[in-house]
């Protein structure tokens, strides 16, 4: 991390810590954790790049690039806050009918474990119901996600490149680790081939743009 992306990020935290947000507002809730999870990520995708295969740095920055988007669109519009409501109330009601189906693992508290549980599978689904109805259903998954915030060119650019590794796409897959055709017809596997230099460059670069524009997202929550 160099002199420069190190002063903007310490310049968002600095930021971060004087903002103001209203915990009666679900916009200004949905900010400030949309926040702290972006910084969160930073230092993750900082983390990794100083590892050997740096492979991290692609998959972690597939999941920044979404939480800046949740960002900027529900600061430009406060009412897009809802597709984020709807998206977690989905997850809420999907892993509920699980457990009410009588799906038992190690990730998923039994029934009788949940605290009035009749009465939180009815509100999820009340809220799912209500969001649908305002037209806050179909969101268009991630490339509407980022169409909401204005910001195609980072899905056709950017994100079409980190989702190649978080999603393993199978050509991405054989370019980075089969070395070669053998004459015997064998391949060799390569484990920790190294992500290429020029990659992680601008992958470092698109980071520090976001951040920069992220403190500026924050002006509305800070006194003037």
């Amino acid at each position: 991390m160099d002199d420069e992306f190190e002063l903007s990020l310490d310049a968002l935290k600095s930021t971060v810590r004087t903002a103001t947000f209203c915990s009666s507002k679900s916009e200004d809730v949905a900010v400030s954790v949309l926040m702290a999870r972006f910084i969160e990520l930073v230092d993750a995708v900082v983390d990794c790049s100083k590892s050997n295969t740096k492979i991290g740095v692609p998959i972690l920055l597939s999941s920044l690039l979404e939480v800046y988007c949740h960002l900027v669109s529900i600061v430009n519009e406060k009412n897009n806050c809802n597709y984020l409501l709807i998206e977690s109330a989905k997850s809420r009601k999907r892993v509920l009918n699980a457990i009410d189906n009588g799906v038992e693992n190690d990730f998923l508290p039994g029934k009788d474990e949940i605290e009035n549980f009749e009465a939180q599978l009815e509100r999820v689904r009340s809220v799912v119901s209500f969001l649908n109805k305002k037209g806050f259903g179909s969101g268009g998954g991630f490339k509407g996600l980022f169409s909401r915030a204005g910001l195609d060119s980072l899905y056709f650019s950017v994100y079409f490149s980190v989702c190649n590794h978080k999603h393993s796409n199978y050509s991405t897959m054989l370019k980075r680790h089969l070395e070669g055709r053998k004459t015997d017809g064998g391949v060799k596997v390569v484990y920790d081939a190294p992500l290429p230099e020029k990659d992680i460059e601008a992958y470092m670069g698109t980071m520090h743009d976001l951040v920069v524009q992220a403190e500026r997202l924050l002006t509305p929550y800070v006194d003037a």
